[in-house]
């Protein structure tokens, strides 16, 4: 599935750091399972990876 999504930049700035800072722990404290943070957490991830290719990108 292929999902299309509009942000403005500033969206999409701040919505980079937010996941810049999510852990597992946030993810677990969220999900019903241990499975399924993980799950949570790989999908953050590629949101976060294809933010930094448009140049969101965080550094610590």
């Amino acid at each position: 599935m292929i999902i299309t999504l509009e942000l403005t930049e500033k969206d999409a700035e701040v919505f980079s750091e937010f996941l810049k800072r999510m852990g597992l722990s946030d993810y677990t404290a969220k999900a019903r399972t241990t499975d399924e943070a993980y799950l949570m957490q790989d999908a953050g991830e590629k949101i976060r990876k294809t933010l930094a290719e448009y140049g969101f990108r965080q550094d610590n």
